[in-house]
């Protein structure tokens, strides 16, 4: 298990040992000279204990607190070359009549687009549909979906 030692003061959020959620407290303070283990390199956060106890922050914070380069093996994995945008693939459907356009058939298969949103607990993705955005929560014990209705949008058929 590797070890690293802060080069300077950092504060990070302490987390619950069960499910990995920031706890409702202040930032924790921890000191030049402390030694983590366990360190995980998230999305944009590290995961690291100290004391024993889970904690979390942001990841350019701890690498600028570690006041080294880190060694190849310490390196956090690369981030896959995400796009911004995910494609949801489409549901399957009876075959379109020949008399269907190319334009519509092109227009069918357009999916949704996924754009990240910025959150400190969760991974957050939403799309824009007619009517309102969905929304993608993903947390340690699952994710949801739901629909986030626009107030503006006129439902008359």
């Amino acid at each position: 298990m590797a070890t690293f030692e802060l080069a300077k003061t950092i504060e990070a959020r302490k987390l619950n040992p069960r499910s990995k959620l920031p706890l409702p407290e202040p930032p924790a303070t921890i000191p030049y000279g402390a030694v983590l283990t366990e360190v995980e390199w998230l999305d944009d956060r590290a995961r690291f204990h100290y004391l024993g106890e889970p904690y979390q922050c942001e990841e350019e914070v701890l690498r600028e607190a570690l006041g080294r380069e880190l060694s190849a093996k310490e390196e956090p994995p690369a981030p896959a070359a995400e796009p911004e945008t995910e494609p949801v693939p489409e549901p399957a459907r009876p075959a379109a009549p020949e008399t269907e356009t190319r334009q519509g058939v092109e227009r069918q298969r357009e999916a949704l687009t996924w754009e990240k949103v910025p959150s400190d607990r969760f991974r957050v993705r939403r799309a824009s549909i007619p009517g309102g955005w969905l929304v993608w929560v993903e947390a340690e014990s699952g994710a949801a979906v739901t629909f986030l209705p626009d107030p503006g949008h006129d439902w008359a058929v």
